[in-house]
């Protein structure tokens, strides 16, 4: 029985990414979308490749998808449609989403959704509304089913020809559950005892990585992913994420209760239950406590 490859999402930010970022653009949009000049060293280096932000897929180091996103005008659909705003909702905020490749032995859904829910979180942090793209005329389909709009004449020539298309953030948000819905999978056993407590792939694969300065750009932006990431999931203003054991989890949920000013109700059916009855009590948090045998 073969085994499904663990797939990761992320942002390129090494050169052997960068690197492969090139080959599969060339791969893609010299070899099989005859948009560019073949060349010997079968490598396309994108012309606005200095401020791309690359959304990426790696199965272990290979990797087997790709799409760009740039805020910075003017765009390449500027130099193709010289009025472009005229074609776009005004008042908005928008990126031009480029560069979407992926090998065709991994185009079942998994890295196109993997992709989008990135793209996703990559423009909700950066504030953007609105996105455009050139569309391959091979893919009207799959873009119209994501709430993408044409506007605009076909850009291109010969069979690379790509349709104008821009996308709405609110429209989009009404695809997002269904698009990004994962798979239904086989579920791993659980286990409900303190331990051993089982670790994801990815976070095996992140920890066998050289450690990343907490002070550097790259760590900074990771963080504010994951507490956007946690506001969006518990519908909460503010999100903090405390490195520590589950005795200081206790503290700052007895911490905050405290802030309540209102008596309330601790269920005790263990030892970290009974740990944050203790602990409430040391804040000054008024309740009744209710154990269960």
């Amino acid at each position: 029985m073969n085994t499904p490859p663990t797939l990761q999402f992320k942002m390129a930010t090494e050169d052997s990414e960068f690197e492969q970022v090139h080959r599969l653009n060339y791969r893609t949009f010299v070899e099989e979308i005859p948009q560019h000049e073949r060349s010997a060293e079968e490598r396309l280096v994108d012309k606005f490749h200095p401020e791309n932000t690359y959304l990426i897929c790696l199965s272990g180091d290979h990797l087997v998808g790709m799409m760009a996103a740039r805020g910075k005008r003017p765009f390449s659909l500027d130099h193709k449609l010289p009025n472009l705003d005229s074609y776009l909702p005004p008042g908005r905020r928008p990126c031009e989403i480029r560069l979407l490749a992926v090998e065709r032995e991994f185009r079942n859904g998994q890295v196109f959704r993997g992709l989008t829910a990135l793209l996703w979180q990559f423009a909700t942090e950066r504030g953007y509304d609105l996105g455009v793209i050139s569309g391959t005329t091979r893919q009207l389909k799959l873009y119209r089913h994501m709430g993408f709009e044409p506007f605009g004449p076909l850009v291109g020539q010969g069979e690379a020809l790509f349709q104008p298309m821009y996308l709405l953030r609110e429209n989009f948000e009404q695809k997002a559950e269904e698009l990004l819905r994962p798979p239904p999978v086989r579920p791993e056993p659980a286990n409900f005892l303190p331990g051993p407590v089982a670790v994801h792939d990815q976070v095996r694969a992140a920890l066998a990585r050289a450690p990343r300065s907490h002070r550097g750009g790259e760590f900074t932006v990771l963080m504010r992913s994951v507490s956007a990431r946690l506001c969006q999931l518990t519908n909460a203003k503010k999100a903090l994420v405390l490195a520590g054991t589950g005795t200081l989890a206790n503290d700052a949920i007895a911490a905050q209760l405290s802030l309540t000013r209102e008596p309330g109700l601790i269920l005790c059916n263990g030892e970290f239950g009974g740990r944050l009855a203790d602990q409430a009590s040391r804040f000054g948090v008024g309740f009744d406590r209710l154990d269960f045998p």
